[in-house]
C-alpha cells in the first residue's frame, strides 16, 4: 500500500522551475534534456522581462536576476534598479568570460556557470542563448540546486 506523504515545499519549487522551463523549450518534456536555446530568435522569442518576472515569481530565494549581453550590454533586469548600475553588467560579462578562459585552462571542458557563494547569498551567472548571460542572486537559504541543476540556457 502507498503511504500517504506530503510533497516537500523544495519539490513544488523544483517542479516549478522545470515546468518553467518546459514553456521556454528549455527542457525536453519527455527526457528532461537539457537544450540551449537563443532567446533572439524569433520563433520561440519571449520578451526577457517577462520572463524574469516569472522566475523571480516561481522560485522563492531569487533577490535578482539580469540578462546581459556578452559584451556586458544590459538587456533586463529584476530589479529594474540594476539597470543602471553600469558596473554590475560589466561584471557579469567579465565573469562569464573568466570562467570560460578558466575551464578552457582546466581542460574542464565547456563552461557551465560561474558560482560564487558569500556568506550572505549566492550568484550564479550561466550562458543564455549564443549572445546572452542570465545572472541570478539568491539568499543564502536557497535551495541554490534549483538554479544550479534544472536552469539551462
Amino acid at each position: 500500500t502507498r503511504k500517504n506523504r506530503t510533497i516537500a515545499p523544495h519539490a513544488t519549487h523544483r517542479r516549478t522551475v522545470i515546468n518553467l522551463l518546459k514553456e521556454r523549450n528549455l527542457v525536453d518534456s519527455r527526457s528532461r534534456k537539457k537544450t540551449p536555446v537563443n532567446l533572439m530568435n524569433g520563433e520561440k522569442h519571449e520578451d526577457p522581462n517577462d520572463f524574469l518576472d516569472r522566475l523571480i515569481a516561481s522560485v522563492p530565494g531569487i533577490l535578482a536576476a539580469m540578462i546581459v549581453s556578452t559584451e556586458g550590454v544590459p538587456i533586463a533586469s529584476k530589479p529594474i534598479v540594476l539597470m543602471n548600475q553600469e558596473h554590475v553588467p560589466a561584471m557579469i560579462a567579465v565573469m562569464q568570460s573568466l570562467g570560460k578562459k578558466a575551464t578552457l585552462a582546466w581542460q574542464a571542458g565547456d563552461l557551465e556557470q560561474v558560482f560564487v557563494r558569500g556568506k550572505n547569498g549566492y550568484f550564479v551567472v550561466k550562458r543564455w542563448g549564443s549572445d546572452m548571460i542570465l545572472a541570478i542572486s539568491a539568499t543564502a537559504d536557497m535551495k541554490i540546486g534549483y538554479i544550479l541543476d534544472d536552469l539551462y540556457a
